[in-house]
Parts: C-alpha cells; structure tokens; sequence
C-alpha cells in the first residue's frame, strides 16, 4: 500500500525521461508479486498505479512497457482484461474511481495501440 503511494509520487512527478530506464523493472516486479501472491488490495492498488501512469505518461507508453517485460508479447492484453477489466470496480475511493474512468477512457480513445489491436 505505502509501496504503490511511492511509486504514484515518482510517476506523477518524475521527468519521462528519468523513468524510462527504471519502468521496466518496476512493472517486473509488480507483475512478479501479482502472480506469486495476488490480494483484493494489491489488485486495487496496481489498477490505480496504472490509470496514474496513464494519465500521466500517456496510453502507449503504458502498453509499450508492459510488451516490453515479457519477450513474445501479450502481455498487455493479458493485464488489460484480466487485471485492469476484471477488477476495475473494487476500486474505491471519488478520486480514484474518476482516475479510473479518466485512464480507461483515454487508453480506449487516445491509444494506436489498442485502436489498431483486436480485443
């Protein structure tokens, strides 16, 4: 919890040029946690993080460095619908419920990626 507040902080406030190196390893390791012990608070948490990102570094780097954990790609699409879709409405909270809304919007309206990907 106190992790994701830190991780909001370096991404709402950080240059895009100081986080490209560091995005990578952090999503590594948040989706490391996710698949080793994934809880209703850290799902709420990551879903936040990621409309944050979002809002802040725009749709397509979202998605260009969650491609980029994994070799072979498919992993955004993975997240997308079974983190982000899935579990989007436990969130809670005005203001991060509206984060929410804001990054889903942007990521369905703004994004080549997911304009040009079939879901």
């Amino acid at each position: 919890h106190e992790g994701f507040g830190l991780l909001n902080a370096i991404v709402g406030y950080f240059p895009r040029e100081h986080l490209a190196d560091v995005l990578k390893t952090i999503l590594s390791i948040l989706f490391t946690r996710l698949m080793s012990s994934r809880t209703v608070k850290f799902v709420k948490c990551l879903t936040i993080f990621f409309s944050l990102f979002v809002i802040k570094l725009g749709a397509d780097t979202l998605i260009q460095t969650v491609e980029s954990v994994q070799a072979g790609g498919g992993l955004w699409k993975q997240v997308f619908l079974n983190v982000w879709l899935r579990d989007v409405q436990k969130v809670s909270g005005k203001i991060p419920r509206k984060m929410c809304s804001v990054a889903l919007t942007k990521l369905l309206t703004e994004s080549n990626a997911m304009l040009q990907d079939a879901f």
